[in-house]
């Protein structure tokens, strides 16, 4: 990690097919089990402007250098103002784009429908997937996900869900858990997105649950092919109270999630390296791919606690129509962008704070509006003299900036998947649809 040669000299073992054991297995994985519509592109800061562009694809490797139009250090900038850090990381990403995009439509058949972004280094910071290609961005043109490393991709690849550890622990496996720490400090809407998450999957004999408490233990506990977290976080690691936080080191050494086929993590910074860090496994999604999990969905920056609820159900929905991880991420986020769905994302927005019951939880206090450390983000207001208590979201939809902040870059460019990319959840995981409130169908009473 510290010698660029090291990476250069690693891609020509591959090339030259190096005959230790290590090689011929991650050779095995990475050429054999890799699809033809499947590429893989790391980019690897060389110093300075300069990136070494690695394309995996068919069994080959290729490699580019290029020059990336910005000085890769200036990445590591101070992550406390939410406003100032989006601009600069669409201005880079914009410079990077213009001598990335052009070796991406260069090497990249015509036949590959999605692509597999590692990053290493401080370019974890960009969401690639936002790059700017044609009229549109990558993501419009690929199904684009991530990998923290070449070892955890391969990984995901070799299909390695720990059959016999499960064989030999008869604890019971959830279909889906959501969790919220549950104290004063949550996000306003941590707990409305956990109760409407779980609806998706509750009755019909099928295995959903809620935990309001979150440690390293009720990680462990949860034991859920879909563990789904709502609350703060940041690049240290879950924030679980005003001063409490669990170190993403502490989850690491304590917790295994090789039962989890899915991991969300609906709060701030979750794919996000520590400033000053350069390591591709400092982040805190990194860590539940480390320790298990298939794949896992995170976000880039602070999230509007509000939009972040919108998000997560139009991906679940997604995964509930049959499509992959990856797939599901990728309309959600052309769903978000897209101002033609503007009466849809109003639509949507008002039909989960119905389900929810919105109305009958606003009271009068002091509430956070992000999912990160501050009490609301910047640039995100609410309409009307609600600042100071639990916001009236229908008026933020109909009166105030919910249509111009859910099109924003911030919202939609923040959300990726890593880990696995084609894999989705069995149709038996999610209930039907029937014409029942929220409520009752979380009880199982009709109307």
């Amino acid at each position: 990690k510290k010698q660029p040669e090291a990476r250069v000299y690693f891609t020509k073992a591959l090339e030259e097919k190096d005959s230790s054991e290590a090689m011929r297995d991650l050779r095995a994985t990475i050429f054999e089990m890799m699809p033809p519509e499947i590429a893989a592109i790391s980019f690897f800061p060389l110093g300075g402007n300069s990136v070494c562009v690695f394309f995996i694809h068919a069994g080959e490797i290729r490699t580019r250098v290029i020059e990336s139009g910005i000085f890769l250090e200036s990445l590591g900038m101070n992550q406390a103002d939410d406003n100032k850090r989006t601009a600069k990381i669409m201005a880079l990403l914009d410079r990077f784009a213009s001598a990335a995009v052009p070796v991406i439509e260069d090497l990249v058949p015509d036949s590959v429908t999605n692509l597999i972004f590692i990053p290493y280094g401080i370019l974890h910071v960009l969401p690639l997937g936002a790059m700017k290609m044609g009229k549109g961005h990558v993501l419009d043109r690929f199904v684009t996900s991530y990998a923290p490393s070449l070892s955890i991709l391969k990984r995901c690849l070799s299909g390695d869900k720990r059959q016999g550890r499960e064989k030999n622990d008869s604890a019971e496996i959830w279909d889906f858990t959501a969790m919220f720490p549950g104290n004063a400090h949550d996000p306003v809407m941590a707990r409305p997105e956990a109760e409407y998450l779980t609806s998706f999957f509750s009755g019909s004999g099928r295995k959903g649950k809620i935990e309001h408490m979150v440690s390293t233990d009720s990680f462990e506990k949860a034991r859920s092919r879909v563990l789904h977290y709502s609350g703060h976080s940041s690049t240290i690691g879950i924030h679980t109270g005003k001063d409490s936080v669990i170190p993403k080191e502490e989850i690491e050494k304590n917790c295994d999630f090789t039962w989890a086929w899915l991991v969300y993590l609906s709060s701030c910074q979750s794919s996000l390296i520590r400033p000053g860090h350069t390591d591709e496994f400092n982040t805190l999604s990194s860590v539940f791919l480390i320790k298990g999990a298939r794949a896992v969905a995170g976000t880039l920056w602070n999230t509007h606690d509000f939009i972040a609820i919108v998000f997560s159900s139009r991906f679940y929905s997604n995964l509930k129509s049959g499509m992959n991880y990856a797939k599901a991420m990728q309309e959600a986020q052309i769903w978000m962008k897209n101002p033609a769905n503007e009466k849809d994302h109003r639509a949507k927005a008002k039909e989960i704070l119905n389900d929810i019951g919105y109305k009958s939880r606003l009271v009068d206090k002091e509430d956070s509006h992000s999912r990160g450390l501050e009490k609301k983000p910047a640039g995100h207001k609410i309409a009307g003299d609600i600042e100071k208590r639990s916001p009236n979201y229908f008026e933020y939809i109909d009166h105030g900036n919910f249509t111009k902040d859910i099109l924003e870059f911030s919202s939609w460019a923040q959300f990726t998947l890593s880990g696995i990319w084609n894999e989705g959840l069995p149709a038996e995981f999610f209930k039907k649809e029937t014409n029942r409130s929220f409520f009752s169908r979380l009880f199982g009473k009709k109307q």
